[in-house]
């Protein structure tokens, strides 16, 4: 469910599937309402194909009871039982994903059917809206032209670079004259974390919209950047 912004705008699909987190806090038989009614969705469409990119048990039994024809799945090493065999008719080795961006990861998925080419640009899609929002709020904090967006923290914070290291990095930025405009995710652990850098930070020609944007307006500040 928190993902689904980042494909709702996508002009190749047609209808999305969502798991929503909350469903288990619902008690034992509204989630398995909900899971059922995911089921008849997915076997209503009768698909062909499926492709199960998770690793998870929920995705490869959905992927079995979906009926497709083809089902493929990557053959994890910690799912190497009958079971996971069963959900799909296709498995894919994973040997070299340490060697590989993600994206290749997931078009490896791909080899059984033995495409003749593979389209690698990548994109995300949003609204003309999405990006109207972002430029009234520019405007309204006196960004105007070209800018750099930074977005120093993550979810998971063992990710993030050091707090000092990130602000020496944006004040030399600054110094080189550039605008910058620094978002995060809505948690009050990562607006935080933005507030302390940019205390920092010399005060010019940098702005914070941490935990003011959805996916899809923080897609459409990056492209516009």
């Amino acid at each position: 469910q928190e993902t689904q912004e980042m494909l709702a705008s996508n002009p190749e699909l047609s209808t999305l599937f969502a798991i929503d987190r909350q469903w288990k806090k619902q008690g034992t038989r509204a989630h398995l309402g909900h899971e059922l009614a995911l089921l008849r969705r997915l076997k209503a469409q009768r698909y062909d194909l499926v492709v199960n990119l998770a690793d998870q048990w929920r995705s490869a039994i959905l992927t079995r009871l979906t009926g497709a024809r083809i089902r493929l799945g990557f053959d994890f090493p910690k799912r190497r039982g009958f079971l996971w065999r069963h959900c799909h008719t296709h498995l894919v080795p994973v040997d070299n994903h340490a060697h590989l961006h993600t994206v290749e990861q997931n078009l490896s998925l791909l080899s059984p059917l033995n495409l003749p080419a593979l389209n690698e640009h990548v994109t995300m899609s949003y609204d003309p809206q999405d990006w109207q929002i972002c430029e009234q709020l520019l405007q309204k904090q006196g960004i105007a032209g070209s800018y750099i967006v930074v977005q120093p923290t993550s979810r998971w914070f063992f990710k993030c670079w050091s707090e000092e290291k990130m602000a020496a990095t944006l004040t030399a930025l600054q110094a080189d004259g550039h605008q910058l405009v620094i978002t995060s995710g809505p948690d009050a652990r990562e607006k935080a974390m933005v507030e302390r850098i940019l205390a920092l930070c010399p005060p010019q020609g940098v702005i914070s919209l941490a935990g003011q944007l959805t996916l899809r307006q923080l897609a459409a500040l990056i492209d516009h950047a």
